[in-house]
């Protein structure tokens, strides 16, 4: 994500993660859509699938 879209979404990561103490959010950036398809479906089949994509 870039632009407005990504500030929004690091502002919802920072509110998170500010407002507990349990849990972390830590954003990576993967690329296209299309080459995150490419890695979920190889961690999948490698058993390592992230918490959420």
């Amino acid at each position: 994500m870039t632009g407005n879209y990504a500030k929004a979404l690091d502002d919802q990561i920072k509110a998170f993660n500010a407002s507990q103490s349990k849990y972390e959010i830590v954003a990576t950036a993967q690329g296209n859509y299309t080459t995150l398809n490419q890695k979920v479906m190889a961690a999948a089949k490698s058993k390592t699938l992230p918490d959420m994509a």
